[in-house]
């Protein structure tokens, strides 16, 4: 039998709503991050508000759609560019994660 989960990395922002919830309506009692740390990606603005505020990965939307724009611009033009590009993003810690549980 495996341990319960204790680390939960979510897609973006919006899961920590659901994931606090539970399923199916019922609540979850989840307690952050004394019993579960939650971490996403993305650093929507309303992640710090949240109760308690959200360690998230930060990633610079901007520039990511100004990319994505000029790459298309530019396969509209016939040109290539790679596939692949490397961007800056920053661990955003605040209070929703908290130590590993001590083995034993």
């Amino acid at each position: 039998m495996q341990p319960p989960q204790k680390g939960h990395f979510l897609e973006g922002d919006r899961q920590w709503h659901a994931r606090l919830r539970g399923h199916a309506g019922r609540p979850a009692y989840v307690r952050v991050p004394d019993e579960h740390s939650i971490t996403d990606y993305d650093d929507l603005s309303q992640a710090r508000f949240m109760r308690p505020p959200l360690t998230t990965v930060a990633v610079p939307s901007s520039e990511i759609g100004r990319r994505v724009a000029d790459d298309l611009i530019a396969r509209i033009d016939g040109e290539t560019r790679p596939h692949r590009r490397l961007l800056e993003s920053s661990l955003v810690l605040r209070e929703s994660t908290g130590p590993a549980p001590a083995s034993g």
